[in-house]
């Protein structure tokens, strides 16, 4: 009962077909997942793009309600919006 060798195989033999099929299909999967980033990149953009007035606006109120209470525009703040508490979101500068 003697087995032979297994051929080793060379760089010349060709890939087996199953391989090549399975190769192909991780390829193709590979392939759909890039348009399917790429989808998401431009949605991204998108958003972006619509978030941009809202984040001007938003920094806009936020000036308004820190220079009515004399602070710098650059000061940190957050508003409950239930009833209007300001938290300051850095401590202020000690005297």
């Amino acid at each position: 009962m003697s087995q032979e060798p297994e051929k080793k195989l060379t760089l010349t033999d060709p890939v087996d077909p199953e391989t090549l099929k399975r190769l192909e299909a991780v390829h193709d999967a590979r392939q759909q997942l890039a348009l399917n980033l790429l989808d998401v990149e431009e949605e991204k953009v998108r958003i972006l793009i619509a978030a941009r007035p809202l984040r001007d606006e938003r920094n806009k109120i936020f000036e308004k309600i820190l220079i009515d209470r004399g602070l710098p525009p650059s000061f940190s703040v957050d508003v409950d919006l239930s009833n209007g508490t300001l938290y300051p979101l850095i401590p202020p500068p000690k005297s």
